[in-house]
């Protein structure tokens, strides 16, 4: 899954399980979230995170430390990326809480 902003990609949730990113990973109030942010919102309409137009990735809950999981079963609502076999690769959850089974590349587009 690519989000792109003029077509430039600025972030890939790759079927490995890592997240590229062109920017960089931040908690959010280090960040700027612009009108062209790809913004995730959790089911009472609340930004837990969101990927802005120069590629960063902030996050609400947690800082960007080491998610690297060997599977991601969010226990609430998220954003879910799984492969062609239904395997969860990764997922930013209701509060904004993320988890990898890859690599969190930053500076990597």
């Amino acid at each position: 899954f690519d989000f792109k902003n003029n077509n430039n990609v600025l972030a890939s949730f790759m079927l490995n399980g890592d997240l590229n990113l062109k920017g960089e990973c931040f908690y959010s109030s280090s960040c700027i979230n612009t009108s062209d942010s790809m913004i995730f919102q959790n089911s009472n309409k609340e930004t837990v995170a969101y990927i802005n137009s120069t590629g960063d990735l902030c996050l609400e809950v947690n800082s960007c430390g080491n998610y690297n999981q060997v599977s991601c079963n969010p226990s609430l609502n998220g954003f879910i990326v799984q492969n062609n076999q239904g395997m969860n690769l990764s997922y930013i959850d209701f509060s904004g809480e993320m988890c990898l089974t890859g690599s969190l590349n930053e500076n990597s587009l």
